[in-house]
Order: C-alpha cells, then structure tokens, then sequence
C-alpha cells in the first residue's frame, strides 16, 4: 500500500492553499508537517540509491519532484514541502537497465508489472521500469520520452552536475535542462495544475543570467521548441500560477523570452498550430502530427501519431483488467484515446 507521506500528499488541499491569496497559517500546519517528513524521507532514499549505484559505479540522475525539492546549489523552493510528488525519478544509461534492477531488487524493491507483455514494451517503447519499497516508488528511466530525440539521454548526461551528497556517481540536470524537462512532461500529461506548472515558474526565477538562451538552445537541439512553447504559455496563465504564489514576477518576463525565442526555431507546418499552444491539452495529437510533417527527430518516430490511438500490447495490458477478453482490454484502450 502505498504511503500517504510519499504519494500524492494531501494534494488537494496544497493545490487550495496555492489558489488562496490569504491563507491560515495554522490549517496548513500539518500539510507542512507531512511536506516536510516526506522531504526528509526522499533525502534519505534517494542517498540509498545512491550508495547502492556508486558501489557499482552507476552513473545516475535525479529528476524532476525528488530533484527540485532536494537542490540546494542554488534552491529552487523556499519551502520544498508545498511540492507533493508520488515517485523519484532517476535516469540511467540504457545498457545500464539490468544491473540497475538487479541491484534494485536485491535491495528489497519490487517491480510494479512483471510478464512478457511488460518487459516487451519496455525494450520496445518504454522509457521507465517502476517498482515499489515500503510505501515509496522509484521510475527508473532508461532512456527519455518517445517524443525526443534518440540521442536525448547522452545529451542530459553531459551537461549533468555532479551531486556528491547524494553519492559518488550521483548527477542533477542544470536548471536549464530541470525546466525543459519539467515542460516536457507537463506537455505530455493530460493531467497538468499549479503544483506541476508552478514549477517552470520557479525553475526560471532560479535559473541564472544565462537561463533563458540555455533553454532556446535545447529547445532548438531537441526539435521541441513547439512543445516547450505551449508549456511556457500555460506558466504564463494565471488561474494556472496564480501570481502571489510565485516570489518574483520576473518569471513571466522569462518565459514570454523563451516563447519568442524558441518561435524562432518553428518550422511552417508548426508555426501554423502557434496560436493553439496556450491549450494544449487540446491539440496535442495535432501538434504531434505537426512536429513529424516538420521532419522532427523522435525515437519513436511515426509510431508516435500511431500510439494516439493505437497503444502498444504492454501498455494495454498495463491499463485494464487481466480478467478481460483481450478484444475488450484493446477496444477500451483506444476508447480510452478517442473519447
């Protein structure tokens, strides 16, 4: 079962807090209480991993929720327990995947699926193993999304820091990588509020006097300039980020820079979804389409227009109920897609 204290704590009632200009310290008093045990506990396991990768000289990075709560050079949260997250996630190289589960397990972690549909679309497609210990989950990610380049991963792993408190192959992205990842997930989601898309806010707001032309330049490199500016756009919303609950309103000064910068970078049958990017929970599959009549390089390629509909085996089998026909686990799958 999992653990309230790792997996999505008292969301609800952080996302309300974040909505209200003028909230009562004391009836938050225990969602910071448990913000902050969860912080602590994220601290200890993620130095677990990392004593058990260094003891095998894996190299490794901590992403997204475990990684901006936890960063201190420079921070990115004046109070990291208003950021709830239900799992770590790290990065590994991909040959690197069957030592690290190995050692994983031996280290009492289970994996969330098991079978040869699972593993077949894990090799195939997937980017992340999951498993479990003691109320806590781990995504291991082996490789980046479908919707980047094949050469993403090494590119991450280059212009990584080295985060020696963690271990001694321990790695965190730049800030500038933090926030194309953290824009890139938020544009794959269809699940996205304040709590996610605050965090490009403060990302940005931390991020150094380079840190706008750093993000243009990954953009650019990893053909995402549509999808980082549609997530940019919806920062910019404020009933998305309410703007007292930001420390600086530089932020929108930032991001309108990256927007404009990246608009560069859009190719034509792309510039012609521009005005759309402010909702794209609403054209993605269209900015899909877009990013490969424009010739974009993604490791999954065509299969990504496909996949809107069409999921793989391993994901079906992942989505709906064992006891189903599979006619019935494939139909609702896609309906799942197209309602």
């Amino acid at each position: 079962m999992a653990s309230p204290l790792l997996i999505d704590p008292q969301r609800t009632e952080i996302l309300e807090f974040l909505h209200d200009p003028d909230p009562d310290p004391e009836r938050y008093r225990s969602t910071w209480r448990r913000g902050a045990a969860r912080i602590l506990i994220t601290q200890a396991t993620l130095r677990d991993i990392g004593r058990v990768f260094g003891r095998r000289e894996i190299p490794w990075l901590v992403i997204k929720g475990a990684d901006i709560t936890t960063r201190q050079n420079p921070p990115v949260f004046a109070r990291p327990e208003e950021r709830p997250f239900g799992d770590l996630d790290v990065v590994i190289h991909t040959d690197d995947l069957d030592e690290v589960r190995q050692a994983l397990r031996s280290e009492g972690w289970i994996a969330l699926q098991e079978g040869e549909l699972a593993e077949r679309y894990l090799q195939e497609e997937g980017y992340a193993w999951q498993a479990q210990r003691e109320g806590q989950m781990i995504e291991v990610h082996h490789r980046l999304w479908g919707s980047l380049p094949r050469e993403a991963t090494a590119r991450l792993f280059a212009e990584a820091q080295d985060s020696p408190e963690l271990g001694p192959t321990a790695l965190r992205p730049s800030l500038p990588w933090a926030w194309v990842l953290a824009a890139f997930h938020i544009w794959l989601s269809p699940h996205r509020d304040t709590i996610s898309v605050r965090d490009l806010a403060l990302i940005a707001i931390a991020g150094g006097g380079d840190f706008v032309s750093e993000v243009v330049r990954l953009g650019c490199e990893l053909g995402a300039a549509l999808p980082l500016i549609a997530a940019a756009a919806v920062a910019l919303d404020p009933h998305v980020v309410p703007p007292h609950t930001v420390t600086s309103e530089n932020y929108q000064t930032l991001h309108r820079d990256i927007i404009s910068g990246l608009h560069e970078d859009l190719r034509w049958v792309e510039r012609r979804l521009h005005p759309e990017v402010s909702r794209p929970q609403r054209s993605h599959a269209r900015m899909t389409l877009a990013r490969m009549l424009a010739g974009r390089k993604t490791r999954h390629g065509w299969r990504l227009v496909g996949r809107s509909i069409w999921p793989h085996p391993g994901t079906v089998a992942v989505e709906t109920p064992d006891q189903w026909s599979w006619p019935r686990r494939r139909a609702a799958s896609v309906w799942r897609r197209i309602r």
